[in-house]
């Protein structure tokens, strides 16, 4: 049974692991005629029970519904969550899909909780993936000390459509999720990353660019590799720039010829990425290999690689959210390529932390220190203008002056910034 095969091959840590299901609904949003529900689902450490009983996958079967609809107890319900799961993934009801869903997994529905706080990994699936499409890493995690939380891909009336209203309906979802991990009380939000397989490792990527939350991103042969110029690039919050925490692509090493779907020839995103530490990791896996789910499905030689994909997913977290220097030195010997990302961010909050310690009056001077390295380096012109203002309402005339003096440096043919500061330097000059 290669689900249960995929198990013993992975190296699991100390925790049990617990799972539960829960039901929110986003009121900012509807689905249907009221607010927009979530099936939730949750991967947690747990104290180990000699009595326990481990949850089959059948359970997780049970969780499938048609988006917008929540699932339900009872016989009736469970069957047609399992026929559901069928339908999604287009799989016949054979035998060996009977055995799949009996795997046991290495979960214990509603355990205790371990004691502790943990750091949170929101995942998004697959495009109309279920919320367990990559059930056995998000388990293997949770058994390292991770809080793992995702919900289904529901587009924002149904099916998820494949334009950039259905990436930032994915993200949406995952940035209710990640408000929501605040709550949990053993949730350790300080320490947060985003991961998501396919269409959802394109979804991560676009939340990773507009919350300053996330310390770290994953993405599981993410539609990002290949669908970055026709179904990302120049949407709303869409800029390389704005990404700056390290991201590990974990990517198929032979995709294929995939021109006849309108795909990227090359992966277009990664050279684009300036201020980001970022690692490239080809597997030898086809893409439905980096879901535990499709690997239960379609077996091949390259579900192998999957517990490859776990142990460098693992280390890259652990790296990144827990300071190991061993999951460091892992990831950086498998990565055949590495950008190292530039400091600081085009952002005024990480330039105010460049310039902490000299003072805001030095920001030209800081400015051409920062393009010595990064030619290209600037910041939005309004944020800055509107920054220099509140230094101003403040009482900080020295800084302020600074910050328009930066404008204009940025800046040296717009009338604005020449003008705002003219008019500043004047009113320092008549006090």
């Amino acid at each position: 049974m290669r689900l249960a095969l995929l198990i013993l091959q992975i190296a699991h840590g100390p925790y049990a692991v617990g799972f539960k299901s829960l039901a929110l609904w986003d009121h900012t949003r509807t689905l249907g005629s009221g607010p927009r529900p979530l099936q939730v689902s949750i991967w947690y450490p747990a104290i180990p029970s000699a009595n326990a009983q481990r949850m089959r996958v059948r359970e997780y079967a049970w969780l499938t519904t048609v988006p917008g609809r929540l699932p339900r107890d009872g016989a009736a319900a469970h069957a047609a969550g399992e026929r559901a799961l069928l339908s999604i993934y287009s799989t016949p009801d054979t035998a060996r899909w009977r055995r799949a869903l009996d795997a046991v997994t290495l979960a214990v529905g509603n355990a205790t909780p371990a004691p502790g706080h943990f750091p949170v990994v929101v995942y998004g699936p697959g495009r109309d993936g279920v919320s367990f499409d990559n059930s056995v890493l998000m388990e293997d995690l949770a058994s390292h000390g991770y809080l793992v939380i995702a919900s289904p891909s529901w587009g924002p009336a149904g099916p998820m459509p494949s334009g950039f209203d259905g990436l930032e309906c994915e993200a949406r979802d995952m940035e209710f999720l990640l408000a929501y991990a605040r709550r949990l009380p053993t949730a350790d939000t300080t320490r947060t990353a985003v991961m998501g397989y396919s269409w959802g490792g394109m979804s991560d990527i676009l939340v990773a660019m507009r919350n300053a939350s996330i310390d770290a991103v994953v993405t599981l042969d993410g539609s990002i590799g290949y669908w970055y110029e026709r179904r990302f690039k120049g949407g709303p919050f869409v800029d390389p720039d704005r990404l700056g925490v390290p991201v590990l692509f974990l990517k198929q090493a032979h995709p294929g010829d995939l021109t006849s779907y309108g795909a990227d020839s090359v992966f277009a995103f990664f050279p684009e990425i300036r201020y980001a530490d970022a690692y490239l990791v080809p597997l030898p896996a086809r893409h439905q290999n980096f879901s535990s789910l499709r690997n239960a499905l379609d077996v091949d030689d390259s579900s192998a690689a999957y517990p490859r994909m776990a142990q460098y997913a693992l280390a890259f977290l652990d790296a990144e959210l827990k300071g190991s220097r061993e999951g460091a030195a892992l990831v950086a010997s498998v990565a055949t390529e590495r950008r190292v990302g530039k400091k600081p961010r085009p952002t005024v909050a990480d330039f105010a932390r460049a310039a902490h310690s000299r003072g805001l009056a030095s920001a030209p001077d800081i400015l051409a220190e920062i393009r010595a390295n990064d030619p290209d380096y600037r910041l939005p012109e309004d944020e800055v203008d509107t920054w220099a203002e509140e230094l101003w309402q403040d009482g900080r005339r020295a800084d302020a002056t600074g910050v328009l003096r930066l404008n204009v440096a940025m800046y040296p043919n717009s009338t604005n910034a020449v003008d705002r500061l003219r008019a500043v330097e004047d009113s320092v000059e008549h006090r």
